[in-house]
């Protein structure tokens, strides 16, 4: 699966079979949106939208055997067994998903600040993150990408 951040809160993950867009308005599966609590699935790729007990929703999406959980704001978690790669804009919720890569995204100094509370300072900036299932790091890595252009 390959990784693109596409500004602002958008990322696309694609697939073997097929793409996701991913932002604070739900998902897109062309010719499909979903947004709001549901499970939902399209060309192989499965979207749980989960509410959150205080602000915002957390979408996960499965695609390539990857778990992939997109939060949308600060929110606590429920309902969440695992997340491979988590797409955050706040260091809160790392803790609690254990993720084994994190994407940290924000404008300007929120997004500088953010990876440095990560721990990510010193990382190199991607155009795109390609991994599979088992290429995943043993411990936990920040992942910065770069705006697709």
């Amino acid at each position: 699966m390959d990784v693109y951040w596409l500004g602002n809160s958008t990322f696309r993950l694609k697939g073997k079979l097929a793409s996701a867009i991913v932002n604070q308005d739900g998902v897109t599966i062309d010719p499909h949106v979903f947004s709001g609590p549901g499970e939902y699935e399209s060309k192989g790729i499965m979207v749980y939208g989960i509410a959150s007990e205080s602000e915002g929703l957390v979408y996960q999406v499965t695609i390539d055997g990857l778990q992939v959980v997109y939060l949308t704001g600060s929110v606590k978690l429920e309902g969440i067994e695992q997340t491979d790669i988590l797409l955050t804009s706040t260091a809160g919720a790392v803790a609690d998903l254990e993720p084994k890569m994190i994407i940290p995204y924000g404008e300007g100094e929120n997004l500088t600040k953010l990876i440095k509370e990560l721990g990510g300072e010193s990382v190199e900036v991607l155009p795109k993150l390609s991994i599979t299932k088992d290429k995943l790091p043993d411990e936990p890595q920040v992942v910065v990408l770069d705006y697709a252009k």
